[in-house]
């Protein structure tokens, strides 16, 4: 019983860590895009190549390592296996700090089909004179984080960027001149992307209200799992209990009625007065010679 607890105290948990990593990881947006980059923004090698800005929209820590990017659209067919679709992707590597975003913050990488330079370049290139899907896939290699389709380049250096309402949640894509792209950086009149649980983050800025849902939920979900666990062990010994009773009542003989071994005890008197199945003894011993090879004989002496 207690290795059955703590398998599903475990699997529990792992359920909800993996919901957490999920729920956290939409918050990653693609937030600006420049494909042709004559002048701006160079890598860590002095070079000048398209660039992805990515986003953490919301007011907590989250790690991109192992996500993908790519721009091939065939991972959208929903009948990809995750080993095929991550070999069309650029995966992120683990292992660095730069990967790991805190609120708000952003982050680039370099499209110049040149991912053995580090973890801030990809696999593939993008094509100013040509439409460019680019899309971000969470680590597990099938979810779908956020998706863009890039016009043609109108103007080089110019970026095409995600603008959002005031309301924090509608957004359009607009392009900016060269003058107004912004990279690792909001967006100009860009506003705050805060869902509910980001809000709450807002307004708990050291985590105690956070920490004691959290808790709360914990402890919640362990009461539940021991009311279960009582009323699962209630049920299951008075299972056993039933059948030990049917067990022994069968093997029980059953008491006869008193009255019915009477009545049978007269009959069986009643029928050997009446037939005569008394023994009569004569009260006579009768002892008869029985001969045996040592049996002596008058002759013999």
């Amino acid at each position: 019983m207690r290795r059955i607890k703590f398998i599903l105290l475990t699997a529990l948990l792992m359920a909800g860590a993996n919901c957490v990593r999920a729920q956290i990881a939409t918050n990653l947006k693609i937030s600006e895009v420049v494909v042709n980059n004559p002048a701006g923004l160079i890598d860590e090698y002095g070079n000048r190549n398209a660039w992805i800005e990515i986003c953490n929209t919301s007011w907590g820590t989250v790690n991109l390592r192992s996500c993908y990017l790519t721009t091939n659209r065939k991972t959208l067919d929903p009948n990809l296996s995750v080993p095929e679709r991550t070999k069309l992707m650029s995966a992120i590597p683990r292992g660095d700090e730069r990967t790991r975003l805190k609120a708000k913050e952003y982050i680039v990488f370099f499209a110049d089909a040149q991912q053995n330079l580090g973890t801030l370049h990809t696999n593939f290139k993008l094509e100013p004179e040509k439409e460019n899907f680019i899309a971000l896939f969470d680590g597990d290699g099938h979810t779908l984080l956020d998706s863009i389709t890039v016009p043609p380049c109108k103007q080089p250096g110019s970026s095409y960027a995600r603008f959002f309402a005031d309301n924090g949640r509608d957004y359009e894509w607009n392009w900016c001149s060269p003058e107004k792209v912004t990279p690792d950086c909001a967006n100009s009149n860009a506003g705050t992307t805060a869902n509910k649980v980001a809000e709450f983050k807002e307004k708990d800025p050291h985590g105690f209200g956070m920490a004691i849902l959290g808790m709360g939920i914990v402890l919640s979900c362990l009461l539940l799992l021991s009311i279960f666990f009582y009323l699962f062990g209630k049920i299951f010994a008075k299972a056993n209990s039933r059948k030990a009773e049917a067990t022994t009542q069968e093997e029980t003989p059953q008491p006869q009625d008193e009255n019915e071994v009477i009545a049978a005890v007269i009959a069986m008197a009643l029928r050997k007065q009446q037939y005569g199945f008394h023994d009569n003894e004569s009260g006579v011993l009768t002892i008869r010679p029985r001969r045996t090879n040592w049996t002596r004989t008058e002759n013999s002496n």
